[in-house]
């Protein structure tokens, strides 16, 4: 979840887009899902995933398109 969350933030700051400007553009994505996703402290629904991918612009296949090591 760490690394998903880190690699969510990494296309929403080169997309330069605030967490803010998120919320605002975002139908029913708040700050606190976004920071649950991008800590990877909380758990997060598909539809949060869809939405972000969404106002990104991306597929949501791209958020999860990231290398990870599974015994981390």
């Amino acid at each position: 979840m760490i690394a998903l969350g880190e690699h969510c933030r990494k296309l929403r700051t080169k997309a330069g887009y605030s967490v803010n400007r998120m919320t605002k553009e975002g139908e029913q994505l708040s700050p606190d899902v976004i920071n649950r996703l991008e800590s990877g402290s909380g758990a997060v629904t598909v539809l949060s995933i869809a939405r972000y991918a969404d106002i990104l612009g991306l597929h949501p296949k791209k958020l999860l398109d990231f290398s990870f090591d599974f015994n981390e």
